[in-house]
């Protein structure tokens, strides 16, 4: 449920535009490229690190060899606070590491990559290193203010957020949270 990975791209690969169904952290470990996300084009260079939903639709275009550094985080594997912060704030986690960040980041990513099922506990510091790197892109973007949302709109927004890929109406929605459609509204 939750795979580290590297990944080496060559200097024009393009990664066609696609979405996924899990969370994903990326960071880039060196060299250059283009990310878009959604209508957003970014510079990514050693350090740029940002996390994605299954709602960011993303491509890479390497201007650079470069190498990045993926965790790929299936619904369920991490704490259900921080999996249900990352999912209400859509394309709010991109930053710039600094080097001591970077550094940390590195260390923590590479000892995860070396756990495997052989150890005892292995699950657990899989678990335990990625909420510190979600949480470490999260700091680092400046977004790791508690959504203040009056109740209603937080829970409507946590619905649409889960089923945003089926055709929801204001009436579902409404249903769901035991309101009128006009409250909702």
């Amino acid at each position: 449920p939750i795979i580290f990975s590297t990944r080496h791209y060559q200097k024009g690969r393009v990664t066609p535009i696609h979405w996924h169904n899990y969370l994903e952290l990326e960071i880039i470990k060196n060299g250059t490229a283009r990310h878009i996300v959604s209508d957003k084009d970014y510079e990514i260079s050693q350090g740029s690190a940002y996390i994605m939903t299954g709602k960011d639709f993303h491509s890479i275009i390497s201007t650079a060899d470069f190498t990045i550094l993926n965790l790929a985080i299936t619904r369920g594997s991490i704490d259900e606070k921080l999996e249900k912060y990352i999912t209400n704030s859509v394309g709010k986690f991109y930053c710039q590491l600094d080097n001591e960040q970077f550094s940390y980041f590195i260390t923590l990513f590479e000892k995860a990559e070396k756990e495997t099922g052989n150890e005892p506990f292995y699950a657990i510091i899989k678990k335990n290193i990625a909420e510190e790197l979600i949480i470490t892109v999260i700091r680092a973007s400046g977004n790791d203010v508690e959504i203040s949302n009056p109740p209603l709109i937080q829970k409507a927004i946590n619905s649409i957020n889960e089923h945003f890929l089926e055709q929801l109406t204001l009436k579902q929605v409404a249903k769901e949270l035991f309101v009128s459609p006009n409250y909702l509204g």
